[in-house]
């Protein structure tokens, strides 16, 4: 069994649209943020087996992307760490 790494920024609960896209040029996917840290958020999307490990997310109304990478996914959703602090402090 391997441990889980302990979260180290405090989640918040959140609904915001966002768009994510891969560095190598796929198409963009919407999809919802949820659970959002300074370290990264969980993605709500219906297309998350498209998205490559490494992702940029465009978050609606917010000035600039984030770049992440995919930790976990499954059907349904998946949780981005993000490679620098994020918006959600």
């Amino acid at each position: 069994m391997v441990a889980k790494a302990k979260r180290t920024h405090e989640r918040k609960s959140v609904a915001l649209r966002a768009s994510v896209a891969a560095a190598g040029g796929i198409p963009t996917i919407d999809c919802l943020i949820r659970d959002a840290s300074a370290g990264g958020c969980q993605i709500i999307s219906n297309e998350i087996a498209k998205l490559p490990d490494d992702v940029i997310v465009y978050p609606e109304g917010f000035g600039k992307p984030l770049t992440g990478r995919i930790v976990w996914r499954d059907r349904r959703s998946a949780g981005i760490q993000f490679v620098k602090p994020s918006w959600a402090r």
